[in-house]
């Protein structure tokens, strides 16, 4: 830019120059409202259990889930990803799992009626052999199948108390399905949240690795999730399942993804909700642990990140530690 002599100097860095001066010039603030808790939940437990590989995630017990949704909901906390899991008993049986995810549900609308309750099943439609969904004579995803399944544990959740339901991304005409046996169903005020723009990252599923499911989850997750050098294709299933019936739109991972944030929320103009998925989150830890990053400077420059990027909602494990950040620094 040309500036003639007669112009005043444009000092931009004199209004940075102090801490509240920064303040009075940000453009973006992450609040509590931005942010929603996972929880993990399991039928074979009797107290909290660490999640493998996630430091200070746990698995409860229902009674102990709804306690710690009345804490953090009491600490300002309002949206809960509730994220029941089944044990290795029932794992393979629908009709089994989907009583196990009612029962869930209905302890925690009834005991908590005042949150979001966005139900992911990812649990709930996965083997213990690896694989989402229902699996045919040739070892190979059987779609039809599959969306009824996947439909069935909508409505139930639906019926359930759930205030959102989760299509991961990873059927065709998924959102289609479970929109269409929803409202069927009556059940017309229960939203969609789409996981549109699930990319096959090798940053999921942390707890799954050791295990006997790890091997066919990592080469299903490739085989149905989104490239990650794709965001044409993206933009392209965003716009397919906004037409089927989606609410809400999901990015993940969120860290290395922004880009795709963002251009959901210029190119679509509604709800963006990301998970900072478990790797993203380990990586922090870890670094954090061996001194080198500082964790809570890191996690809020991701948070502010996202929310520049159009993130209206962040689904991440530091919630705890973010409303005590948030406080230090209010």
């Amino acid at each position: 830019m040309y500036l003639s002599s007669n112009r005043p100097e444009i000092l931009l860095r004199r209004m940075r120059r102090v801490e509240h001066m920064r303040e009075f010039i940000a453009e973006q603030h992450v609040t509590r409202h931005d942010l929603c808790h996972p929880v993990f939940i399991r039928n074979d437990i009797a107290r909290a259990t660490p999640v493998e590989n996630l430091p200070n995630v746990n698995y409860f017990p229902v009674e102990e889930a709804i306690n710690e949704i009345k804490e953090l909901r009491d600490m300002g906390i309002k949206h809960f990803v509730v994220r029941p899991r089944p044990d290795k008993t029932i794992a393979n049986d629908p009709q089994a799992v989907m009583k196990f995810e009612a029962q869930v549900i209905e302890k925690i609308a009834k005991a908590c009626p005042d949150v979001t309750k966005i139900i992911d099943g990812y649990f709930g439609m996965a083997r213990t052999n690896g694989y989402y969904g229902v699996v045919d004579e040739n070892g190979m995803i059987d779609q039809e199948a599959s969306l009824r399944e996947l439909t069935a544990h909508a409505v139930t959740q639906g019926r359930a108390g759930a205030d959102i339901v989760v299509s991961l991304g990873r059927l065709d005409n998924a959102v289609s399905s479970m929109r269409a046996g929803m409202d069927a169903a009556q059940l017309q005020n229960v939203a969609i949240l789409a996981y549109s723009i699930n990319f096959g990252s090798s940053l999921a599923h942390a707890m799954l690795d050791g295990t006997d499911m790890a091997t066919n989850s990592y080469a299903q997750t490739i085989a149905s999730k989104i490239g990650v050098g794709n965001i044409d294709e993206a933009m392209r299933q965003t716009a397919i399942e906004i037409a089927q019936g989606a609410d809400y739109i999901g990015v993940k991972p969120a860290t290395v993804f922004m880009d795709a944030i963002t251009r959901v929320k210029q190119e679509f103009r509604v709800p963006v909700a990301t998970y900072i998925v478990s790797k993203e989150y380990c990586m922090v830890k870890a670094a954090a642990e061996r001194g080198w990053v500082n964790e809570r400077d890191t996690v809020m420059e991701y948070m502010l990140s996202m929310k520049r990027a159009g993130a209206d909602k962040i689904f991440n494990y530091w919630v705890r530690d973010m409303l005590r950040w948030l406080k230090e620094t209010a």
